[in-house]
């Protein structure tokens, strides 16, 4: 005669079900790398196709996610004095033609500067005049 103690236990395995619930931990494993790599690589994302540039560092910034979109009047002015618009290098009179010609291409009445800590005084006005000249006053300065 089995013992009390054994057709409990019998009971209980009855009762357990044969489906067990287990996570797959190989897929998130596989992102959580990926992950890994991007950043740690070091690029910065958010820069790519864009000039360089030593920008002033500020406290009290606001955001301008305008800034990102790829038809975005982005003109940088650097150490040297060289103006660029978006990522190609332009004289003031084609900087004018350049912001015109985006404007016409359906881009936000809006200049974004990002202009180097280190960049000359007269260089940066020079830029504003040309931006002013082609019909724009809504200018925001990109900062780190």
């Amino acid at each position: 005669m089995p013992l009390p103690s054994m057709m409990a236990k019998e009971r209980f395995e009855k009762r357990q079900s044969a489906v067990r619930a287990a996570m797959n931990t190989a897929p998130l494993s596989g992102v959580l790398l990926a992950i890994l790599f991007v950043v740690s690589s070091g690029v910065p994302m958010h820069l790519h196709g864009r000039v360089h540039g030593n920008l002033p560092e500020v406290r009290n910034a606001l955001s301008e996610p305008g800034a990102a979109r790829d038809d975005a009047l982005l003109v940088s002015v650097m150490r040297d004095g060289q103006a660029f618009f978006r990522a190609s290098r332009a004289s003031p009179e084609e900087l004018e033609a350049q912001i015109r010609s985006g404007l016409l291409h359906g881009a936000e009445k809006k200049v974004y500067l990002r202009v180097d800590k280190r960049a000359m005084y007269a260089d940066v006005i020079s830029v504003l005049e040309c931006v002013r000249k082609a019909g724009i006053q809504d200018i925001s300065f990109i900062t780190e």
